[in-house]
Order: C-alpha cells, then structure tokens, then sequence
C-alpha cells in the first residue's frame, strides 16, 4: 500500500489536525514488507508496525492492542475512503449516544467504485449480518469505523479474516 499512503497520509494528516483531539496515526503492515511502506511512514511521520499474526484479523487485532486514545478510528489504506469524511463521522460518534460508528458506502454520501455484482454480493452479506447481529447499520463489512478504544480492547475475537468485522460487532453489542 505503499504508493497509496503516499496521497492518503498526508490528506489524513491535515483531516486529523483540523479536529479538537490528540491523535496517533499508525499503519499495521503485513508480517514481512512487500513493499516501501515503512519508508512512507516515516517520511510521514506516522508509526509502522508489521502485524505479529496473519491475516486481516491479526492486523486488525495488533492495531487494537497498539491504539492509546479513547477513540480508535481505523480505515483501509487502500484509497478507498475519503479521509475528508471522518469530520462527519467523528462528529456522530462525539454525540455519546454510540460506541461504534461505521461509514457507508451505501447511505447518502457514500460511494463505490465496485461493479454491479460485487455491490449486490455486499449487499446480500450485509442485510444477512445486520439481521444476525440486529443492528441498523447499513454496512457492517466495512473497514471505516469510530470505535471506544476501552470496549474494543475487552472484545475477545477469534476471526482471522474480514469477518472479525462483523464478529467484533456481535460480541460489542
């Protein structure tokens, strides 16, 4: 994700400056670097880490027992979201009434740049999950969140894949 980070990091940077909270931004990289990720942090200024467990839920799992302030915002770096939305989300999680805000791809506002039928499989998977779960949440597989830090470092998980997303909601709730 190394030439990602190269746009998104500094964009993140200015996002992050502009709301009212100490912050630590941080990239968990895969177990072995596969590219020039670790040069981009530092050039960024943003600490790096490579992920002691496999998969996306070792990654995810790592940045949890990392993150040091009461929110713990995460999102891919893969460009797929706009870091000039998080104003939007923190504002909604600073209201006190959730523990956990997700960002949307499909509500007003959120975009996709996915093909027709991979928008109709996320849709599918995301109406099965919100019923399981029983959350209102429009798009739980989503890697866009504002977490408490404090209820998400006493979730146990066990996933290892994409579906500690949706794991992670289940035992919060």
């Amino acid at each position: 994700e190394g030439d990602n980070l190269r746009v998104l990091l500094p964009e993140l940077k200015k996002v992050m400056d502009y709301l009212p909270e100490e912050y630590e931004i941080f990239v968990v990289d895969t177990q072995k670097a596969l590219d020039d990720t670790e040069e981009v942090c530092k050039e960024n200024g943003v600490a790096y880490y490579n992920q002691r467990k496999p998969y996306f839920g070792g990654a995810f799992r790592d940045a949890v027992a990392i993150a040091k302030y009461d929110k713990f915002l995460i999102l891919d770096s893969d460009g797929s979201i706009d870091p000039h939305s998080i104003p939007k989300l923190y504002k909604k999680y600073v209201t006190g009434k959730y523990d956990v805000v997700i960002g949307s791809r499909y509500t007003k506002g959120g975009k996709t740049d996915s093909g027709k039928l991979a928008i109709f499989m996320s849709w599918g998977v995301n109406t099965v999950f919100r019923i399981i779960i029983g959350t209102s949440a429009k798009d739980i597989s989503i890697n866009y969140r504002i977490y408490d830090t404090k209820q998400l470092k006493a979730t146990k998980t066990t996933c290892d894949h994409y579906d500690i997303q949706e794991e992670v909601l289940l035992r919060m709730k």
